[in-house]
Parts: C-alpha cells; structure tokens; sequence
C-alpha cells in the first residue's frame, strides 16, 4: 500500500511587492492644493467690515476698494446689520495694505455728487461707484470694524496747512464746502457745521491750506462774506461783496488789522466769525484786557433812535460804543423818568501808547474845560438811528466830569446839531403859515387870467404882420441909402455917416425880421419869454 505523500509548502521568495505608482498623482495633488491654499492663506490681505447708512452702488464682487485710484481691495459681501440700521461692507484688501488698517483709517463712497460747494465723481456714472481709503497717518491701533464716512472729506488727508474751529450766532449762509478767503484769496474751507448742544451757537470746522495757514495768529479776525454787505455811512451808500463764488455759495475772510502782530496758537484754535469786516475790527478794541471807561451822558432831547451799540465818534474816529440805553424810574421822585445812555470809551482806539489810567483822567478834565462835550448825531439817515459824537465847543458853558454821579461818572452834554435843524425847521414852517397864501393864489389866478386876455387880444394877433412890416421898410431904407452913397466922395464925411447909418439900418432889419418870425410861432414870447 503506497502511503501518502505530503504537499509540499510553496517556495518564498525573497522579493517585496511595490505599490502602484498611479497613488503618486493624488498625493502630489494634494500637497500642491495645500501649498497653494497655504500661500493663499499667508498671501491674503485683512477682511474689514465697513459700516455705512446706505452703499448705494456697491455690489459684492464688483465693486472694488481703491486708494489714488490704484485698486487695494475687493467687496466680498454686503449685507444689513443685526438692527437693520447701516449697512455693512466686507472688503479684502491686499496684503500691502495691512499696516495701514487701524484707528486712523477711513472709508467713503465715491460716486457722483453734486452740490452748491463742488460737484465730483462725475467718471463713477460709467465706471461704477468704488469705496475710496486713505489714512492720516500709520494706525497705532489695529481695527477691522470701522465707521465709514458718509462723504468724501472736502480737505485730502495729509494736505499741508491747519484746521480752526469757527463759532457764531447764526449760521446764515455758510455752508459746508463755503471757501475761505484771504486778501480776496481761496485759502481753505468749512468742513463741517453743526449746533451747539445749548442750541446758542453755530460751529463751523474749518481748513485753511498752506501757506495760508502761517498767516493764522492771536490776532488773526474771522467774518463772513456770504452776500451783499451793504453799509450806509456819512460817505454814503457802499455795496461789497468778496466774490461772485461767495455770493453764491457762501463764504467767510480772514486776516488781521493794523500790522497787528499776534502770538501762535495751540492745537485747536476757535475763534469767534463775526457778521462783517466792519464788526471784526470793531472788536479789536472790544478784546479782553483792554483799557475801557464807562460814562453817562443824559440829553434833554429824545434818544429814542439810541441803541446799545451805537458808535462814539472823534474827529471821526469809533472811539467807543453805546453799552446801554436805561429808563430809571423813581417812584419817590415826582416827574418824567430818567433816561440816559451808558458809554465805554477806550483810549487805544487813540493812541498805540500804554494806557496809564490816571493820565487819561487827567486828560479828559482838560478836554473838557476847554469845550469838550457829547452830543447826538445821525447815525443812519436811512434807519433813523442815532450814534454819538464828542466834539470841542468854544462857546460851550462851563462844566466838568461828575465823578459823584451814579452808577458812572456823567460826561457833559451839549444840544445836538438835530435839535438846531429842527428848529430851523419849525421855524420855516412857522413863516409859511403866517404867509397870506390866500390873497397870493388869488392875485396870481388874477395875473394869469390878464395875462391870457391881453396874449389873446386882436393888438397882439396882428403884431407878428406889423413887425414884418417894419422889417421890410428897414430894409428899402438901407437899400435906398446904399444908392445914394454910389454918388459920393467916400473921402467925404457924409460919405462916412452914411455908412455907418447903412449898416445899422441892416442890422435893425434883420433882428425885426427874428422877431416877427417868432412872435408868428410864439405870440406870447413877449410875455413869458423865449422857451
């Protein structure tokens, strides 16, 4: 019996199986997706989010971010915030752009605007509305949620010169955009106007370029130019006005007066815009820290065009303003009530000297016992409103300043020049009335009526023909005077006569001959004259 044979174990073999190389593709796919998506992580620039009250024209992945028009950035989505008010941007920038993301940072939609002040982003009609960035400088702080600006800024980030703040009673006609004007310049503008929270006063922000800017000082007036500035005074009626731009759209000057040197200022200037050129050099001798004397002056005449604000004149010089005009009523006093004005005299108005006090005291005794008086005067004949006037009075009665008086020294007055005029006035009307005009219109209707009569009168209709007449007899006088000489000696002195008589028979001829011609087209020349 044949016994079994055993299967013999299979032979090893000393070599390893490979794995395909086909795996190797998606394995280098792989890396290389990941380098790329690796370089595109590292190579991509912030993502901002940009909130605006409306971006009307912006489109995610068409509207494009841009600084000096160089594109920097892509929308990548628009959409509305969580309380539906703003609307939020989220822009890509590129990478080159990262530091320059921060609390200093701005954004603003560009598209076309137009208004009073400029018109601009007209070249956004075909290529679409972009979002503009600009920086004032580096960011010390990074931020990626940022406020943008509802419009472009009117002053370019980073332009040389300063911003001042402005602060009025009104707005008027200023309005943001309005240009600033130096010596009739454009040298800046205002950038923003708004309320003060009291509801008092307007605040403008302003921008005024170099080199403009270095003419900016302590002494430096604003006052507005919107409009016509119409000023009547005693050279009368004057009408200014800055530019036709200013007159339009509003404006504001600004510069110092009389060589005035003012100090520097601090990082944020204010200043006061007054209502006209005229108030701001006013208010140079109305300053804090200048020399000043309150007066009462008391008329006997009504001061009833007298207000607070009314100039004091010297030789024609505002050396002072009227501070008040008081009722002071007296019940324990029986009569009319008081009324007197209180003035405030500055003494730098006359001279550029130190003001000493007691000097000017002195001085001011001595003007007045010479003749130194205040008086009323017509401030504007247009308006009926009075100012005052000091003037030296020789024959003026002698007096001196009460210090006693209350609640300011009174300085002495005299009769203003109105009060003579209107009695001069009176007076006039006065003989007017006394006239017997009644026997005169009745004497002159008699004189007219004479005067017709003898002007209509036969006699006069026939004067034109007899003078006609009388001219022609004149002339064959001389004529016949002319043929008696042809038989003379012209040596002979009745030869001489003749001629003379001749030629005054001619000249007698000729004006009887203008007159008859006259009297034919006017026969009441000989009574009312030659028209």
């Amino acid at each position: 019996m044949t016994e079994p044979v055993a299967p013999l174990a299979p032979k090893s073999s000393s070599k390893t199986k490979l794995p395909s190389p086909i795996w190797l593709v998606p394995i280098f796919a792989a890396i290389l997706a990941g380098a790329v998506a690796y370089n595109s992580i590292t190579q991509r620039g912030p993502l901002v989010e940009i909130r605006f009250s409306a971006a009307s024209g912006v489109q995610a992945e068409k509207t494009f971010v841009k600084h000096k028009d160089v594109v920097v950035g892509e929308v990548e989505k628009v959409e509305l915030s969580d309380d539906l008010e703003h609307v939020v941007v989220h822009a890509r920038l590129d990478k080159s752009m990262a530091p320059y993301v921060g609390d200093t940072t701005q954004f603003w939609i560009v598209s076309a605007r137009v208004s009073r002040a400029q018109v601009s982003g007209l070249d956004t009609l075909l290529s679409g509305a972009y979002i503009e960035m600009d920086w004032t400088e580096v960011p010390t702080r990074k931020v990626r949620e940022i406020e943008g600006l509802e419009a472009p800024p009117l002053t370019e980030l980073g332009t040389p010169g300063r911003r001042v703040t402005l602060v009025s009673d009104r707005g008027g006609a200023l309005n943001v955009g309005s240009t600033l004007y130096y010596r009739q310049l454009p040298a800046g503008r205002v950038e923003s106007r708004e309320l003060s929270e009291d509801g008092r006063r307007v605040t403008f922000t302003a921008f005024i370029d170099a080199p403009y800017d270095r003419f900016v000082n302590s002494e430096t007036r604003f006052w507005n130019v919107s409009g016509l500035e119409i000023e009547a005074g005693a050279s009368g009626l004057s009408v200014n006005v800055e530019s036709l731009a200013a007159l339009l759209s509003g404006g504001a000057a600004f510069g110092a007066f009389e060589d005035r040197l003012g100090g520097p200022l601090g990082e944020e200037a204010s200043f006061t815009l007054f209502p006209s050129r005229r108030d701001a050099e006013e208010s140079l001798f109305s300053s804090e820290g200048q020399v000043a004397f309150q007066y009462v002056v008391e008329f006997t005449e009504a001061i009833g065009g007298l207000k607070p604000g009314a100039p004091v004149q010297y030789e024609g010089i505002t050396v002072g303003r009227v501070v008040d005009v008081v009722v002071d009523v007296d019940p324990t006093v029986i009569g009319p009530p008081r009324i007197y004005a209180i003035v405030r005299l500055e003494p730098s108005r006359l001279t550029k000297d130190e003001i000493i006090p007691a000097e000017f005291l002195e001085t001011m005794d001595a003007l007045v016992s010479v003749g130194l008086r205040m008086q009323l005067t017509v401030g504007n004949i247009l308006s009926g409103s009075l100012a005052l006037q000091m003037a030296i009075l020789p024959d003026a009665e002698p007096a001196t300043i009460d210090y006693d008086a209350e609640p300011y020294p009174m300085f002495p007055t005299a009769p203003s020049e109105i009060t003579a005029i209107a009695r001069n006035v009176e007076e006039v009307i006065a003989s007017l009335a006394s006239l017997p005009l009644e026997d005169l219109v009745l004497a002159a209707t008699s004189l007219l009526q004479e005067t017709e009569a003898l002007v209509s009168s036969p006699s006069v209709a026939a004067l034109p023909s007899d003078v006609a007449e009388l001219a022609r007899v004149l002339t064959v006088l001389s004529q016949e005077a002319e043929g008696t000489l042809q038989g003379l000696n012209p040596d002979s002195p009745l030869y001489i006569e003749l001629t003379a008589a001749t030629a005054e028979l001619r000249l007698a001829a000729a004006s009887i001959a203008r007159l008859a011609e006259r009297l034919e087209e006017q026969p009441n020349s000989l009574i009312t004259g030659r028209n």
